[in-house]
C-alpha cells in the first residue's frame, strides 16, 4: 500500500514508486546485510542495511528507514541533491514551503518533524542545536 504520493517519498532521488533491490543495489552497492520475508497474505518485506543506514521495503515500497551517514540522501523533492546527514537543516529548507516543527526528544535533543501532505508518518530529523542533521528517520510503522 503506497501511503505518500509517489514524489512525497524518495531515497536518493529514486521515487517510491520506481524502488526496488536492484536500483538500491546499483545505487548504493551490495548491501552489508539483507533479508527477504513473504508473509502468509504474499506482502513481501524486504530489509537493507548499508553500513549505519537501513531500508525497509514491502512490496517494493518504502515503510521504514534509518539514515545514520551522508552516503544517503532522502527527500530529493525538497532540495535538489536531497537532505544528507550533516548538512545544516535551516539553510537546507530556507526556501521551502513545507512545514516543520522544533521539539526536544527524550534525551533533550532537537528534532524536526516534517509533515508532508498533512500525512501522519512523519519524517523525522534530528539536528544539534546548530541545525546540523544527525540522523534522519521514516516509519509507517
Amino acid at each position: 500500500m503506497l501511503i505518500f504520493p509517489a514524489a512525497a517519498q524518495d531515497i536518493a532521488g529514486i521515487d517510491n514508486s520506481k524502488l526496488c533491490k536492484s536500483l538500491l543495489i546499483e545505487k548504493f552497492g551490495e548491501p552489508t546485510n539483507y533479508y527477504r520475508n513473504v508473509d502468509d497474505f504474499g506482502e513481501v518485506k524486504e530489509c537493507f542495511y548499508f553500513g549505519d543506514d537501513y531500508i525497509e521495503m514491502n512490496d517494493n515500497h518504502i515503510v521504514c528507514y534509518i539514515i545514520n551517514t551522508p552516503k544517503i540522501a532522502v527527500l530529493e523533492y525538497l532540495k535538489s541533491g536531497g537532505l544528507k546527514v550533516g548538512e545544516n537543516l535551516f539553510k537546507a529548507l530556507a526556501s521551502s514551503r513545507n512545514v516543520y516543527t522544533l521539539y526536544k526528544d527524550e534525551y533533550g535533543k532537537n528534532r524536526h518533524s516534517l509533515r508532508i501532505n498533512q500525512s501522519d508518518f512523519p519524517d523525522k530529523i534530528t539536528t544539534d542545536d546548530e541545525g546540523v542533521i544527525l540522523y534522519m528517520t521514516y516509519s509507517e510503522h
